[in-house]
């Protein structure tokens, strides 16, 4: 078959038919899908910013687009992620050309190393993203510092 469109899904049916003498034939009918699959991997944002220890990791993944809608899953340190508490499902939007897009955010604490996969799945077709994020020192011994300053400032006030 040629020049399918997302269009052509429907009810098919296929016959053959032997030539002369006998002419025997034999059909089959099914419903034909068409996939368009991703030609890029998912696209993860919000993992630029810095991130402070224990502040919640605040990431979406989006599907490039794609017939049918792929499935988003949310892989941390190498575990599926399945707590709904930690996931936020965006659903499909169209896109152009009657594709669609996927997004399902992750909402979960931080640690100081994180690795992120997002995995689209259209069937037994994935496309994967990973990236890591690198919770400075620096940045989660700041908030600890200026507690200490602001305590301080607190007694000198008493004492006076």
């Amino acid at each position: 078959m040629r020049e399918l469109t997302l269009k052509s899904r429907g009810l098919y049916r296929c016959e053959v038919s032997e030539e002369a003498p006998s002419f025997h034939s034999a059909q089959s009918e099914a419903f034909m899908e068409v996939y368009y699959f991703p030609r890029e991997t998912p696209r993860i944002t919000g993992h630029e910013r810095a991130y402070q220890l224990k502040e919640p990791l605040d990431v979406n993944c989006s599907s490039a687009k794609s017939f049918p809608a792929p499935d988003l899953q949310w892989v941390v340190d190498g575990q599926k992620i399945t707590d709904r508490s930690w996931l936020i499902a965006f659903g499909a939007k169209p896109a152009s050309q009657g594709l669609l897009v996927s997004t399902l955010g992750l909402r979960a604490p931080t640690k100081q190393r994180m690795k992120l996969k997002c995995v689209a799945t259209i069937g037994s077709h994935r496309r994967e993203r990973t990236v890591i994020i690198e919770v400075s020192s620096s940045s989660w011994n700041k908030p600890f510092s200026l507690l200490i300053i602001i305590a301080l400032k607190i007694v000198c006030v008493k004492i006076s």
